[in-house]
């Protein structure tokens, strides 16, 4: 070797890492609850301290248990917010019809700010500061409403309609043959009823995602959504599956926090066990709106082919 050449470079051995994400994207669902812990939480532990606290107060024999835990998290979404304490006989106007609008409107906004920090930490893009994402929720909320105005309303004419349908059917023909007609008619007729209903209850966290994702208008945001629900039913339900286990384990988790928890805190004050219990409590409402984040992005890798790293 003459002393001009350059002596050859030693081959290393390459390790090679495996993108799991890119192999399984559902993955990604698992990571929602690492993405609740921040802002998610801070802001879900507001909400659920001044809108469901008293709606849905804390019993604490219900909570012992990881199973009544995750049934009371189904509780908290599924029952009227229109509930009171024991003992009240009537219920005002305000308590039927103004809070509970009140309640549904703070918790959308809310969750569109959950849903801003949760699509940043999914697709590690650069953080955002929370009165930003406060700023771009008072944006984002009118075309989360026209999203879902836009599948209220058809779904609250379709309802009239078999209403009135069934109203003619029986003041025209016999209770017998009226009563056959209606039955087949409920069937036929709730069928696009099922479906827009479906559509709101199942893909009302990927309207909150595709606005906030994709800066979507409510008519893109709407197409979105119904296609990744019906393009992709697998990748959907194995997103679901996942975000389902994902609670189990957080419930078990805060199980062990509350038990753990209780003699601690009575020795400081009667009042600490019940702000600790806002405060752990809180995690489910941001996971909601943080898995429903996660769901979209997979999906919209899986039916429009974008990277899932990449948001507007």
């Amino acid at each position: 070797m003459t002393n001009n050449e350059v002596p050859p470079t030693p081959q290393r051995d390459v390790i090679r890492e495996v993108d799991w994400l890119a192999v399984a994207p559902w993955l990604l669902v698992l990571r929602a609850v690492g993405a609740t812990i921040g802002w998610p939480l801070l802001v879900g532990v507001i909400g659920y301290a001044v809108l469901d606290w008293e709606t849905q107060p804390l019993n604490l024999d219900r909570l012992l248990n990881p199973a009544d835990l995750v049934r009371y998290n189904a509780d908290v979404w599924a029952t009227n917010a229109t509930q009171i304490s024991d003992g009240v006989a009537e219920i005002s106007w305000y308590r039927r019809v103004v809070w509970p609008t009140f309640r549904r409107l703070a918790w959308m906004m809310l969750g569109v700010v959950i849903a801003q920090h949760a699509a940043q930490r999914l697709s590690n893009s650069p953080r955002i500061g929370f009165l930003t994402s406060l700023r771009r929720a008072l944006r984002y909320g009118p075309r989360v409403l026209g999203a879902i105005a836009l599948l209220a309303i058809p779904a609250a004419c379709c309802a009239v309609f078999l209403g009135v349908c069934g109203l003619l059917v029986h003041a025209v023909f016999s209770s017998t043959l009226a009563n056959g007609m209606a039955s087949i008619g409920g069937v036929v007729g709730g069928l696009p009823l099922a479906m827009l209903l479906g559509v709101v209850v199942y893909g009302a966290p990927l309207l909150v995602a595709s606005v906030v994702v994709d800066d979507a208008d409510p008519f893109d945001a709407l197409s979105r959504t119904v296609a990744y629900v019906f393009q992709k039913p697998g990748s959907l339900a194995t997103c679901v599956f996942l975000g389902w286990i994902g609670l189990v384990v957080s419930s078990i988790v805060i199980h062990w926090l509350l038990t753990t928890s209780i003699e601690m805190t009575n020795a400081f004050t009667d009042g600490a066990p019940l702000a600790l219990h806002c405060v752990l409590l809180g995690f489910f409402p941001a996971y909601f709106y943080c898995a429903g984040v996660a769901t979209y992005l997979v999906m919209r890798r899986q039916v429009d082919g974008q990277p899932l790293d990449e948001i507007g």
